[in-house]
């Protein structure tokens, strides 16, 4: 099991990608290479593409200055939160997959 509050870290990340306010390069931890990164991504949200980040470079240092202190947590700890919060919602698309079948 995962603490609450790494998975609530990892899907306010996770949604603020999703809403083009971060571009997913600002998210993904250092040890995972981009196209891991993008598969992981593809695979929990079940979209065929990485959404594009629609704001300006200096935006982008805002938003993930307020996502840094909005959850008080340093942003490998936030990057780290979102990889864990796709693998579990990865998983949790598998096992409904095969609840299906």
């Amino acid at each position: 099991l995962h603490a609450p509050r790494r998975l609530a870290g990892g899907l306010f990340g996770i949604g603020l990608l999703r809403a083009t306010l971060l571009p997913a390069e600002a998210l993904r931890p250092q040890h995972v290479c981009q196209d891991e990164w993008t598969e992981l991504f593809q695979q929990s949200q079940m979209m065929v593409q990485m959404p594009t980040c629609t704001l300006h470079p200096d935006h982008v240092s805002l938003v993930l200055g307020y996502l840094v202190t909005a959850t008080n947590l340093p942003l490998e700890e936030i990057q780290q939160d979102c990889e864990l919060t796709m693998g579990c919602l990865r998983g949790a698309r598998g096992d409904l997959r095969r609840m299906l079948v």
